[in-house]
């Protein structure tokens, strides 16, 4: 039933889920924003002894209990539409406790909120009179670059649209309808904004940015998040891709069209040779392979003509970044001929009137580079700081080019802390060894296999360079050499200068072309600059044994989930350095942002990068503190519309980004055996309602445990997904079938 004072108080989200707990002493999937609440619940609900929770997110949770391999799920959110049929759940059934209040904190260093956010007092939840505090929310940008010098922000939403998915307000409004075609993560009006730091907020900082130039990154929680569903409906950005949700701008966006070249709204892809390592998080199963082909959609100049280095490419349309006048696109054709038509791996065809290689094996296969995740296509780009050589400040992860994107996804995997946070130094001395590298399609009748390009970009051992589909083809296992610590153990934080040498037959040869042309030459080979390479790109590449063997986490795309290697372990950027003067920390080991928790990494992050921003929930600004060598370091939440993410204020309904906490089940509560069930115990632990010897057996108690892992307690109360969502499904719930109704005599809130 509906707690009429709470649910007008706080949105009602729409989509996604989370995981927690599994009978039997069964890990369970769900929120990472609850991860540290529900292993203290846990630890106090002596009956649910054996349960262990690996967080993963709440769409991770959600596709569990759909999957039927766990029943319940703490969650950052209410169950959405997904729940309306599936094997693990039962509509009429379905329910959601609600256990806490929390709001989405868009955290930042603490040092800059005398200047920048000066009102943000826990005394105050609206200051009124349009003062100058907190993020912007309806400044005027004057600079030549703009559309007709000037822009006006709408509001605060539309700072954070811009900043994270490239969306302004273009009829001038807050009630935009936003489409795909209106995405575009290179607009001028996001250069300016980021490239300003003191224009993020509404006073300008007074003039004092602390040093902050330009926005350094905008760290995200990524898509399995509940976090990240309650993101998108909050500041106005919906699902505009499908599954894959409304696309961040670190993440290249396929076409969706039937058949034919990428949509102008669609190409947004940085650079040409990002594709070889990361390419497109998914392709369209209308268009058939030609998403393979790898060099679909790089930069291309139209004049003089380009072929971009396949004969099922051509040069054509407007590029969104302000290198290239045009983008690769499979060519249109009416016979296999017209592709230049070829044997063995990656031969083209004619198929739908366009070039597509069809004997690619094992192409609906999903990759790692798909994920979104693991990709860094904004072309907003940031110099990688320092060369983490174990002296002064330093990012510890990197691109081969030197650079990072804006927008940075932090997703934690479930891996052993000593393989998460992996942070011995790679050894310049000791030679580099042979590792796992990646087999994206094959091995093929023939025995060959398309391998992406190793981090530093050279060809895996064995392969060549295949210029039909763009890719290093060849009867490989795809290793890759892999930089070592000096007792030959591969996992280890690697230094910008220590690459493979040009003797060691696995490296790029040198050319003085640019990056773009020298992707694009013909050869057994691609070419990269010297100039362009740094070594610290190894370490988004994440080792789960000495001997270089590629850690997997399993991730879900949509509702299917599987294993993929690690390719993208951004949260590293700051395991030992940071960018404050010394670049150290006092934990031991030297340790500085190493949480196993998503939001509790955002807000050490943005600490240690003390020009930067995240998004996350509450506690990355509460309880979090960066143990720096110049001092403990804290965050803080800024404020949005002049309200700030206190307790009070989520509690009363001003702050824009609240939102309830609940403890989900698809199937329903009654569903679970009255006695000796771990989720069931969890569940009346989670109510303030735990039997035996927990401790959790009061409102009061709960409520204390809530607000000790910073969120803001509530009288936990039952939400029915009949009374809540039914509109959302395709064949409606019967009214009047109240799934809690039972609650009280299972003994869990109501």
């Amino acid at each position: 039933m509906k707690k009429t004072m709470v649910v007008a108080t706080f949105l009602a989200l729409g989509a996604g889920a989370v995981g927690l707990s599994a009978p039997n002493g069964l890990a369970l999937k769900g929120s990472d924003t609850l991860f540290a609440l529900t292993q203290a619940v846990i630890a106090a609900c002596p009956n649910a002894t054996g349960t262990t929770y690996a967080g993963t997110g709440s769409g991770a949770g959600e596709n569990a209990m759909l999957a039927g391999t766990q029943t319940v799920a703490p969650m950052s959110r209410f169950l959405g539409a997904n729940a309306c049929a599936a094997t693990g759940a039962t509509p009429t059934q379905s329910e959601g406790i609600a256990v806490a209040a929390d709001g989405i904190s868009i955290v930042a260093a603490q040092s800059h909120q005398v200047a920048c956010d000066p009102l943000n007092t826990d005394a105050n939840c609206n200051h009124t009179g349009g003062a100058a505090t907190g993020l912007a929310r309806n400044t005027v940008l004057t600079d030549a670059s703009l559309p007709g010098g000037t822009y006006t922000l709408a509001d605060w939403k539309e700072v954070l649209r811009l900043i994270y998915f490239g969306m302004r307000n273009f009829s001038g409004t807050a009630s935009v309808v936003n489409t795909i075609a209106q995405r575009n993560c290179a607009d001028p009006v996001r250069f300016y904004l980021t490239e300003n730091y003191g224009k993020l907020f509404q006073n300008e900082c007074g003039g004092n940015t602390g040093g902050c130039t330009k926005l350094k990154h905008a760290f995200r929680r990524d898509q399995n998040s509940g976090t990240t569903d309650s993101f998108r409906v909050l500041v106005g950005f919906q699902d505009l891709n499908g599954t894959t949700g409304a696309p961040f701008c670190n993440q290249w966006i396929p076409n969706t069209a039937a058949a034919g070249p990428a949509t102008a709204g669609g190409d947004h892809y940085y650079n040409s040779y990002d594709k070889a390592v990361t390419p497109p998080f998914t392709r369209p199963a209308a268009r058939g392979q030609n998403a393979l082909l790898f060099g679909v959609n790089k930069g291309c100049n139209t004049s003089p003509s380009d072929t971009c280095g396949s004969p099922g490419l051509v040069c054509s349309g407007a590029s969104p970044d302000a290198t290239h006048t045009g983008t690769c696109q499979p060519k249109a054709c009416v016979s296999a001929s017209d592709c230049g038509s070829t044997t063995g791996i990656g031969a083209l065809s004619c198929v739908a009137g366009f070039c597509e290689p069809t004997n690619v094996p094992g192409a609906g296969v999903l990759p790692s580079q798909w994920l979104d995740i693991y990709q860094d296509s904004d072309p907003i780009r940031r110099t990688c700081d320092g060369l983490n050589d174990g002296t002064g400040a330093a990012e510890q992860v990197c691109s081969w080019r030197g650079d990072l994107g804006l927008v940075l996804p932090v997703s934690i995997p479930t891996t052993a802390a000593a393989v998460t946070y992996a942070s011995a130094p790679c050894d310049p001395a000791t030679p580099f060894r042979n590792g796992a590298g990646i087999r994206l399609f094959g091995p093929d009748t023939n025995g060959d296999s398309v391998c992406a390009l190793c981090p530093n970009g050279a060809l895996p051992a064995g392969t060549q360079w295949n210029a039909t589909i763009q890719a290093a083809v060849g009867p490989s296992t795809c290793q890759c050499l892999v930089p070592v610590t000096a007792g030959n153990d591969a996992r280890c934080l690697n230094s910008k200068g220590n690459i493979p040498t040009q003797s060691s037959g696995n490296f790029p040869p040198l050319d003085g072309a640019g990056v773009d042309q020298a992707m694009r030459t013909s050869g057994t080979n691609p070419k990269f600059p010297a100039a362009i390479r740094d070594g610290r790109v190894y370490n988004l590449h994440l080792r789960t044994n000495a001997s270089g063997g590629y850690a997997n986490q399993t991730y879900s795309v949509g509702t299917t989930a599987a294993a993929r290697p690690i390719l993208g372990a951004f949260y590293r950027i700051h395991s030992t350095r940071t960018l404050l003067a010394s670049g150290t920390c006092t934990d031991a080991g030297g340790a500085c942002c190493q949480d196993p928790d998503a939001t509790r990494q955002i807000g050490c992050l943005v600490q240690a990068s003390p020009c930067s921003i995240g998004f996350a929930g509450r506690e990355a600004s509460e309880n979090v503190n960066l143990h720096a060598t110049e001092g403990s370091q804290s965050g803080f939440g800024l404020a949005l519309n002049q309200v700030t993410p206190d307790a009070s204020c989520i509690l009363g309904g001003t702050y824009p980004l609240s939102r309830i906490l609940y403890f989900n089940s698809t199937k329903g509560f009654e569903t679970l055996a009255t006695s000796g069930d771990q989720e069931l115990e969890l569940a009346r632990c989670y109510s303030g309602k735990g039997t035996g010897a927990s401790t959790l057996n009061t409102v009061a108690a709960q409520n204390a445990l809530v607000a000790a892992n910073g969120f803001i307690g509530i009288n936990p109360f039952c939400k029915d997904f009949q009374e809540e969502l039914s509109s959302v499904c395709a064949t409606p719930i019967p009214p009047g079938v109240n799934a809690c109704a039972n609650n009280g005599a299972l003994g869990i809130a109501p």
